[in-house]
């Protein structure tokens, strides 16, 4: 009976700001993004009219989250200048009401920044993308999903100590992730911790190869599912033996040596598992994936050469979601 009633009330008065804002959560629920967009495009004209003395903070509030809910909506409907404007509007009304001591500091407002952010996190504008999301955390505003991305940020310019306190945090909230666990992995390797960066990567390995022995047919060719989970062993399989390399040397332990070799071996046989099975159908042509870190890793532990490290796969993931592997890790963006 919720459409009735606000109906009915908007029969009675369509200037009241605050039935067109609850109609929109209405549509909202009910899945209806255009009529969600014209009841908050309502909800903002009736906020907007209102003297001083009559906008209330709750009613503020509501006005700046009509703000926060249209340019959530256009982004999501690519109509990214339309998103940025609303949400610029939102923030320029949050700051001068806070300078006025109108506003005091709040989660929902803090959320405006981390949609701001995300907008230039999406397109790889990162320096801008921190700024917000750090403008979100003093706002009270806090998510695994903004934790795990700002240490994303901190792993790009190489601040391991901070990415690691992110990547922590993040864990916090979403347990047994893998782009977690294997970016915390990669942070403590190149912090030099290497034995507890043994820990997280046998972790995942163990979530993984389950997840894998689940798949009765795997077709990483053509599931995206499939080539992503494939993608990500490989990875962690090169990352633990490399570990397990450096463990060797700073222990003298060869039989962590041994166990290296193993690892990377196991690497190498999904990379060629991978580029066996995956190709392009358009072209029928196999789809070039990263380089066998593993294989070149292999063969310097069984030729050593001067001048030559050991080869981890750096580059983390760039959202905790499981995505197309194209999208999953940051290969294109030159990390």
């Amino acid at each position: 009976d919720v459409r009735d009633i606000l109906t009915r009330a908007l029969k009675v008065d369509n200037t009241v700001g605050d039935i067109h804002y609850q109609l929109a959560r209405y549509f909202k629920s009910m899945n209806e993004p255009r009529e969600e967009e014209k009841a908050l495009l309502k909800a903002k004209e009736s906020y907007a009219a209102l003297p001083p003395l009559a906008l209330t903070k709750e009613k503020l509030m509501r006005y700046i989250d009509s703000y926060n809910r249209l340019g959530t909506l256009y982004y999501q409907n690519n109509r990214t200048g339309h998103a940025e404007t609303e949400l610029d509007n939102a923030i320029s009304l949050i700051e001068d009401r806070q300078k006025k001591k109108i506003l005091h500091y709040h989660e929902d407002l803090g959320q405006v920044y981390y949609n701001r952010g995300n907008i230039f996190y999406d397109y790889k504008d990162f320096p801008a993308a921190l700024d917000y999301y750090e403008k979100a955390g003093i706002n009270l505003y806090n998510n695994p999903e903004m934790n795990f991305k700002m240490g994303y940020i901190h792993y790009r310019q190489d601040n391991y100590l901070t990415a690691l306190l992110e990547f922590y945090k993040a864990e916090g909230g979403i347990k047994n992730n893998p782009n977690i666990l294997f970016s915390i992995g990669n942070a403590l390797y190149y912090r030099g911790d290497y034995f507890t960066a043994q820990g997280y990567y046998n972790h995942l390995l163990d979530i993984l190869e389950k997840r894998r022995a689940k798949i009765e047919y795997v077709r990483p060719d053509d599931n995206p599912s499939h080539k992503s989970l494939f993608n990500i062993i490989m990875r962690t399989y090169n990352n633990l033996g490399v570990t397990l390399k450096k463990l060797s040397e700073v222990s003298g332990d060869q039989q962590k040596e041994a166990e290296a070799l193993v690892y990377l071996t196991k690497s190498s046989e999904v990379y060629d598992t991978l580029d066996r099975l995956v190709t392009n159908p358009e072209t029928m042509e196999r789809d070039k994936i990263t380089k066998n870190l593993a294989f070149l890793n292999q063969r310097h532990i069984f030729y050593p050469r001067v001048q030559y490290e050991l080869s981890l796969y750096k580059e983390i993931p760039l959202d905790t979601k499981t995505l197309d592997i194209d999208d999953l890790f940051s290969t294109k963006v030159g990390n």
